[in-house]
């Protein structure tokens, strides 16, 4: 992470792309990636795509700013923009609780799950878990580890409505965050349930549409099919060797919102813009309820829609997601003081991102110094 040979080089004339190609190059040269696709949103506002191996190894077709790449958890930040576009047009509220969109047949053995509310499920305050800890949790990942199935598809609608009915609260709950995949993914669901539109059709209307994010979809037609990077083992599954093609999840409706959209680097920075109130629409001012840290999850800050870390030795907040799903890897991430931003997509599951905060890490220590010594960084 340490950014200072970068600065020198910035310094020194060395181009944004060089610094990219430094972080990329190598994952695709040592084939620990098969491609990756880098947007970059620097101090002028102005974005710049760079693109690096392959969409199909045996094929060998080149990757692009508008090559579709799964996203995984970072579909969940799109889940939370949702709500709070939604809120800010009074078509639901934060306040809203999912008691009279459960089945009326339902009882529970804890009565406090009827209260939960829209804003808790976002900001990963409800009291909820990761997932549920039951015997067929474990079975689906155990199988997920030989196979790269999905890890979720026991997660039927009745099967969550079984175990929140099942599930006790903890008895000191409080504001504290703990993340949960259910928890957001039940927010999707109830978004649907209340307005009668499908999970896709509410991104549109909302989000997708406003950004012109023409590129980001749930369902995938022949002609999205066909600018779809082919998903590869990496890091994960542990009995399947790195580099191996692994079949697209399929979700059922009540997990949707954890994992199931599909995004383009070019459309990201659309989004990412929006969140650094540039993107001329009124999302600029709605986006802004999710930059408040609603607590400490771990090492990880947590907001309504964002983890959010903390550099004590830089000074800085980085806001970012990082998603990672059968095949795909996907990191977005800002910096709010230097209003800058970078996408980073790559098609094997891998656990860590070696590129997005060094990136975001180089360009902000380098407009620090650039404010003191009015130097630029040379155009790609």
């Amino acid at each position: 992470m340490d950014p200072e040979d970068s600065v020198v080089r910035l310094s020194n004339g060395a181009s944004l792309k060089s610094e990219v190609d430094r972080l990329v190059i190598p994952l695709i040269d040592s084939e620990e990636n098969i491609g990756a696709v880098v947007a970059v949103l620097d101090q002028n506002q102005q974005s710049s795509v760079f693109a690096y191996g392959h969409k199909d190894k045996d094929k060998k077709t080149k990757l692009s700013g508008d090559t579709l790449f799964g996203i995984g958890s970072t579909t969940k930040s799109l889940v939370v923009s949702l709500l709070l576009a939604m809120d800010d047009q009074g078509v639901v509220s934060l306040d809203d609780t999912i008691a009279d969109l459960l089945p009326a047949e339902l009882t529970f053995a804890d009565p406090r799950i009827r209260d939960i509310t829209f804003g808790q499920l976002a900001s990963h305050t409800s009291g909820l878990p990761r997932e549920p800890v039951k015997f067929e949790s474990l079975a689906a990942l155990w199988h997920y580890f030989f196979t790269g199935d999905n890890l979720y598809s026991h997660l039927t609608d009745e099967a969550v409505y079984t175990y929140l009915q099942e599930f006790e609260l903890p008895s000191d709950l409080d504001d504290a965050p703990t993340y949960s995949n259910i928890g957001v993914g039940l927010l999707a669901h109830f978004l649907t349930l209340k307005t009668g539109q499908d999970l896709e059709t509410l991104l549109n209307t909302y989000i997708l549409q406003e950004l012109d994010m023409q590129n980001t979809v749930i369902k995938l037609t022949p002609e999205a099919t066909m600018r779809l990077a082919t998903g590869y083992s990496g890091d994960q599954p542990w009995f399947i060797e790195r580099n191996t093609p692994l079949d697209n999840w399929i979700f059922s409706s009540v997990m949707l919102g954890t994992g199931g959209v599909y995004s383009t680097a070019e459309d990201l920075i659309k989004y990412l813009k929006a969140h650094l109130r540039q993107s001329g629409t009124k999302l600029d001012t709605i986006l802004q309820q999710s930059r408040t840290i609603m607590g400490e999850d771990g090492r990880h800050f947590l907001t309504m829609g964002w983890y959010v870390d903390y550099l004590p030795d830089y000074d800085r907040h980085f806001y970012y997601y990082h998603g990672m799903i059968s095949g795909f890897n996907c990191y977005i991430g800002f910096e709010p003081e230097t209003e800058i931003a970078v996408v980073v997509l790559r098609n094997n599951f891998n656990w860590q991102d070696k590129v997005g905060h060094n990136l975001l890490l180089r360009m902000s220590e380098f407009l620090r110094l650039e404010q003191s010594q009015d130097v630029n960084i040379s155009s790609p």
